[in-house]
């Protein structure tokens, strides 16, 4: 009778070479319904269409000529169900075992034999259907073992629990629909997803050696499940590529090719789409997990409330523990509100030497020029309060009464110098002008600078003098000491330094340099700030200022110096104090603030006496002589400090005992409590943010199997 059948089989389109061949195998000696009755006994289930709105979701990418999962590693050998009808249970694991592998996971044997003996809607070696399969495991959540765990005995046994420790793989969420004619779709969706579940006729398939099924296959009675892996185009007859669970000994080893675009078998009818998400723990893991970290957490209160057999003392714990965490929540919020406000404390330190660096002292006459010169000048008045704007913001006046003699100074000398005026005709400490200068008992002697001093003088006679730190420059815009001449002027000093934060604290900036400086100032800042505004707009630089660039002459200072200097001034380009103006506050500074005192100086014998040593008259030593004496009035500096009032580490110690005050927490339960949210809802972190992407395309509606509301998911 065999061989009838495959002469029968055989006979019909001898043509076509690709075509299917029949002969003998491990089935010819059955009956066909002796076969049919031990291997097909797939149960079939009525499925909805394939939707439009899910259809739409799959890239509409153009189809390869062939593709095949086994290619990629994900598609395990094929299996032999034996004389167990549990196809159903081997296509579904076969799926599974192949979803998991895609998403990068190690590619393993799952247990048939768990499906087969526990899940309870079906028969197990009697027949079943791979949607209840599906459904079950996506219900239970039941961790599928691996087949070494869990053999295969090819026949039904009772179902073996695991604990839940045991590592497994359970799914969540499947899809099943009808493909029927959409072929396109359904190799989309395989593409995409994976291998597919369906449901065939194989009645014919008991004598099946070799070839593509093109004929004998009705799609009458789906019987048989099976896997399909993948499709073949680039021949002259197109084939779907499906696994089957017979052994590798049966068809093309242990797989069968099926024509495309016939529905040949039944196969686009009864296709089970699914895709397995991470493992997830069961409700009962959850629970367990929730009770164990609540009695094993140092978060001191909650296993009281876990463990408490009493309602009442369950809801006093509870109230015990919200009230706790509330005022800890408001504390640490007043602490971080206080640390942002960025608060300071100062303080006073006193430091006694055995020895203190002395300052630099700079000395200037009060008549800024020797008379002889500006006698030879009527415009040295002009003149000087032009360049003095350099530093100050004077005002010019166009309609003063020096303005035309301004003016025709200006054209009858258009090489003056300033620069040259003031090296020639201005007073400098030098042997002439310090007679004698003795420090700890050791002579000392002058350096020659240029100062800004903008007094002109004439009125007065003495020298104005600045006791500075020797990292800052003199500065004589209201301020230093003066002594006249006939006098014998005491100065007492203190050291004193002042350290200020940087921003936001305080409003210094610690990274500002200067070009033309090594040490930063404000007064240095200001001087680079001019400069370079001046420079830019008139392209020279007046001669007090630094830089490289070329010297302005008196038409450049009158015709653009001064108007940019009033622009500098009205437009507060060059600004100094706060942490975001042009010239911050140093971080730290060095004052010598003084008390004077005079006495007339000389007296009558040291007057002959210094008359007799200069060559010069009494009246002489009188108008022109005096003599300054500088002390400190202790061997100790006061250091001023501004220090931040919070600091992180501070902030951290304040906030950790407030958490075990309140709590009896440290950073060890906070990091319990982070993995403890974390792990039980680590199911939702993925969601969003690894397959947010996926969420939008993949979201099919409900649908109805066998009368049973089944919830379908596709992620």
């Amino acid at each position: 009778e065999s061989l009838n059948r495959h002469r029968y089989l055989n006979s019909w389109f001898p043509h076509e070479n690709s075509t299917a061949s029949y002969g003998i195998n491990q089935f010819s000696n059955l009956f066909p319904e002796e076969f049919k009755a031990i291997y097909l006994r797939s149960k079939p289930s009525r499925l909805p269409r394939y939707p439009a709105k899910v259809r739409a979701s799959i890239p509409n990418t153009s189809l390869p000529l062939r593709f095949d999962w086994r290619d990629k590693h994900v598609v395990t050998p094929v299996r032999n169900q034996q004389m167990c009808g549990g196809c159903w249970a081997f296509s579904v694991v076969g799926a599974v075992e192949s979803a998991w592998a895609i998403r990068g996971q190690p590619l393993e044997d799952l247990s048939a034999q768990q499906v087969i003996d526990c899940s309870y809607n079906n028969f197990g070696c009697n027949g079943g259907s791979p949607v209840s399969a599906l459904s079950w495991l996506n219900k239970t959540r039941v961790k599928l073992v691996r087949d070494s765990e869990y053999p295969f005995k090819a026949q039904n046994g009772l179902c073996h629990y695991f604990s839940r420790s045991q590592p497994g793989l359970s799914i969540q969420g499947y899809s099943a629909y009808d493909f029927s004619d959409q072929e396109a779709e359904m190799a989309r969706a395989l593409l995409t997803l994976g291998p597919l579940v369906a449901i065939v006729d194989a009645v014919s398939w008991q004598d099946y050696l070799g070839g593509i099924v093109q004929h004998h296959c009705s799609s009458g009675s789906a019987n048989h499940a099976v896997l399909i892996t993948g499709f073949d185009r680039t021949g002259s007859t197109p084939y779907w590529i499906v696994r089957n669970s017979w052994g590798s000994s049966w068809g093309v080893g242990g797989y069968i090719y099926i024509k495309m675009g016939s529905n040949m078998c039944g196969i686009f009818e009864k296709i089970k789409l699914y895709l397995l998400k991470k493992p997830l723990p069961s409700p009962t893991d959850r629970r367990k997990f929730n009770h164990d970290f609540a009695i094993s957490t140092s978060f001191h209160g909650v296993h009281n409330i876990v463990r408490k057999q009493s309602n009442v003392r369950k809801v006093i714990w509870l109230a015990v523990m919200l009230g706790s965490v509330s005022i800890l929540a408001w504390q640490i919020y007043s602490r971080l509100v206080n640390y942002f406000t960025w608060p300071t404390t100062t303080s006073i330190e006193v430091q006694y030497v055995e020895k203190i660096e002395f300052p630099a002292v700079t000395f200037c006459n009060l008549n800024r020029f020797k008379t002889d010169a500006v006698a030879r000048f009527g415009i040295i008045y002009f003149l000087w309060d032009l360049v003095s704007k350099v530093f100050h913001a004077q005002e010019i006046s166009a309609n003063s009464t020096d303005s035309q003699q301004a003016i025709d100074f200006l054209s009858t000398n258009q090489n003056f110098s300033i620069t040259e005026f003031v090296k020639n005709h201005g007073f400098y400490l030098n042997s002439s002008t310090l007679l004698a200068c003795e420090f700890f008992g050791m002579p000392c002697g002058p350096e020659e600078e240029f100062t800004d001093s903008s007094a002109l003088g004439f009125a007065d006679a003495g020298i104005i003098f600045d006791i500075h730190s020797p990292k800052r420059e003199p500065q004589f815009d209201g301020l230093g000491l003066s002594s006249p001449v006939g006098m014998h002027t005491r100065v007492t000093i203190r050291q004193l330094k002042t350290v200020h934060q940087e921003y936001p604290w305080g409003e210094c900036n610690p990274h500002i340099r200067l070009w033309n400086f090594s040490s930063y100032s404000t007064f240095r800042c200001l001087k680079e700030c001019k400069a370079r505004h001046i420079e830019k707009q008139c392209g020279c630089l007046p001669f007090m200022l630094p830089g490289d660039g070329i010297e302005c002459d008196l038409l450049k200072y009158y015709s653009c110096v001064s108007p940019v200097l009033d622009h500098i001034e009205f437009k507060e380009l060059c600004t100094m104090g706060t942490h975001n103006s042009s010239c911050p506050v140093s971080c730290e500074e060095t004052e010598y603030p003084a008390t004077i005192s005079y006495s007339t100086f000389p007296r009558h014998n040291a007057l002959k006496l210094l008359s007799k040593k200069l060559n010069q008259s009494q009246e002489y030593i009188r108008e022109n002589l005096l003599n300054i004496e500088i002390n400190y009035s202790d061997l100790n500096y006061k250091i001023t400090q501004q220090q931040k009032a919070v600091s992180v580490p501070e902030l951290l110690a304040d906030v950790g005992g407030q958490l075990g005050l309140f709590c009896g927490a440290s950073m060890i339960t906070v990091i319990e409590i982070i993995e403890y949210i974390f792990t039980n809802f680590y199911w939702i972190c993925i969601l969003f943010l690894l397959k947010i992407p996926e969420v939008t395309q993949w979201a099919p509606p409900s649908q109805n199997h066998s009368g049973n509301k089944i919830r379908i998911e596709e992620c």
